[in-house]
């Protein structure tokens, strides 16, 4: 483990999310050596308001995670633990993320699925739907 601890707002707005399920996504980054809330997208936010929001973190040159909620149309409720590190993230930033990737994921989850993104198509219902299946 690198050492990065998620803030109370982090645990508490997974742990709504999880239980209301009062949003579509929340996106985390890194703020001061821990891991906190970035954003809360309303629960009508689609997939590209997801993309939007990542593609802006890429050209800041910084990784994210996020919690997404797919309802599906059996009523089961899926949740995705999404790593988000675009290639133009600084090699010591990714090493971070993906060294406390596991923490952090224990911490806020459990989730259904772990789906890695480095680039826009990663970010797609298609995507999601190949890591449900194993893909």
């Amino acid at each position: 483990m690198s050492g990065l601890r998620c803030s109370e707002d982090a645990l508490n707005a997974a742990s709504d999310m999880k239980r209301n399920k009062d949003y579509a996504y929340i996106i985390f980054g890194l703020v001061s050596n821990h891991i906190d809330v970035i954003s809360k997208a309303p629960r009508d936010a689609t997939i590209e308001d997801l993309r939007e929001e990542l593609s802006a973190a890429a050209k800041q040159r910084t990784g994210r995670y996020v919690i997404y909620y797919l309802p599906t149309d059996s009523g089961e409720d899926k949740f995705y633990f999404i790593e988000w590190l675009p290639d133009a993230t600084p090699a010591r930033t990714k090493l971070l993320l993906r060294g406390s990737r596991d923490h952090v994921k224990g911490t806020l989850g459990p989730f259904h699925f772990y789906h890695e993104a480095s680039e826009e198509d990663d970010i797609s219902y298609e995507a999601l739907e190949r890591t449900r299946q194993g893909v």
